[in-house]
C-alpha cells in the first residue's frame, strides 16, 4: 500500500533516477520519440515572458490543494514585511479559490493591505494567470500548481516542499530556481500531500524560518 511504499522511499538510497523531475522524465520520452524536439519547446510558455515589466516584480502563491503543503502564512507574512523594508518593488500575491476560505482573515492579508504596491490576484483564468506569472522576476510558492506554471513561464520559483520530495518528480527545474526544506526521517508521509501530519506540527515546513529565503531574494532582487 502506500504507507509501505513512502517507508520504503524514505529508506531508499540516493538514485540518479529518482533526482529527475516530473518534466525531466517526460522529455527523455519526447526525445525518444521525437529527436530535437525539446529545443524549441523548452520552457513551453517562455513566449510570455516577452510581457515583463520594466520593474522587477515578487510574486507570492501561499496556498496549495493540501493544507499540509502550506508554508505558514505567518511565515509568508514575515517575508513580505522583510521584502518591503528592502525594497518598494510591487507584489502580486496570487490567490486560487481554496485560498478564499483562509485568506481574507489571515495576517498575510492585513498586512498586504497595509503596504503599498501590493496587488491580490484572484478569479482569474488560468492563462490570465500565466501572464501575470510571466510579468514576475521570481515568485516564492509552495508545492502547488503555479509553481509549475510560473517554470512554464519562465518565472524562477522558490519552492517550499514538506510532505513531499524531490524522489516523486515534482521539483522545479530551472536553472535560477531553488527549494527549501527540513531534512526529517518522516518525509515522504504523503504522495500528494493528502494525508494530514502524523506529528501534528507540520515541522517539516514550520521549521523553515523566513530568514532561509532572503538569500533567493536578495539574488533575484539584488
Amino acid at each position: 500500500d502506500t504507507s509501505k511504499r513512502l517507508a520504503l522511499l524514505r529508506g531508499a538510497e540516493s538514485s540518479v533516477l529518482l533526482e529527475r523531475t516530473m518534466r525531466q522524465r517526460f522529455d527523455e520520452l519526447l526525445e525518444d520519440m521525437v529527436p530535437d524536439l525539446l529545443t524549441t519547446i523548452s520552457p513551453p510558455l517562455v513566449h510570455l515572458a516577452s510581457k515583463k515589466q520594466s520593474d522587477p516584480i515578487l510574486g507570492l502563491a501561499p496556498g496549495a490543494q493540501w493544507d499540509t503543503k502550506r508554508w505558514p502564512e505567518k511565515s509568508f507574512q514575515n517575508l513580505l514585511t522583510e521584502f518591503r523594508k528592502q525594497s518598494n518593488y510591487p507584489v502580486r500575491i496570487f490567490l486560487g479559490p481554496r485560498e478564499e476560505s483562509w485568506f481574507p482573515e489571515s495576517s498575510l492579508a492585513k498586512v498586504a493591505q497595509d503596504l503599498e504596491n501590493v496587488t491580490v490576484i484572484r478569479d482569474q483564468s488560468l492563462t490570465q494567470v500565466a501572464s501575470q506569472l510571466a510579468q514576475c522576476t521570481a515568485l516564492i510558492t509552495n508545492d502547488s500548481g503555479l509553481l509549475h506554471v510560473a517554470e512554464a513561464v519562465g518565472t524562477p520559483v522558490l519552492a517550499f516542499f514538506g510532505p513531499t520530495v524531490r524522489q516523486f518528480g515534482y521539483f522545479p527545474s530551472l536553472p535560477e530556481s531553488a527549494v527549501l526544506e527540513i531534512p526529517l526521517d518522516c518525509r515522504p508521509c504523503s504522495r500528494n500531500g493528502k494525508r494530514s501530519c502524523h506529528r501534528q506540527d507540520l515541522a517539516c515546513l514550520e521549521q523553515i524560518p523566513p530568514e532561509q529565503a532572503l538569500p533567493f531574494i536578495n539574488r533575484m532582487f539584488p
